[in-house]
């Protein structure tokens, strides 16, 4: 999906990062829904949001 974008700035290399780190992250949960991990991955995923929300709060 990535391939043919070239970055021009140090800008453009961190965009591509995250890009490709959200990629991967997308195809691991994908993977973890057809092996039928999807309730344990979505209560890791609710528990780290609630402590991200509490310490941006404080």
């Amino acid at each position: 999906m990535t391939k043919g974008l070239r970055p021009v700035t140090a800008t453009d290399n961190c965009h591509r990062d995250i890009a490709r780190d959200l990629l991967a992250d997308l195809r691991r949960l994908d993977r973890q829904v057809k092996d039928g991990r999807l309730p344990n991955v979505l209560y890791r995923i609710m528990k780290r949001d609630q402590r991200t929300h509490l310490a941006q709060a404080a």
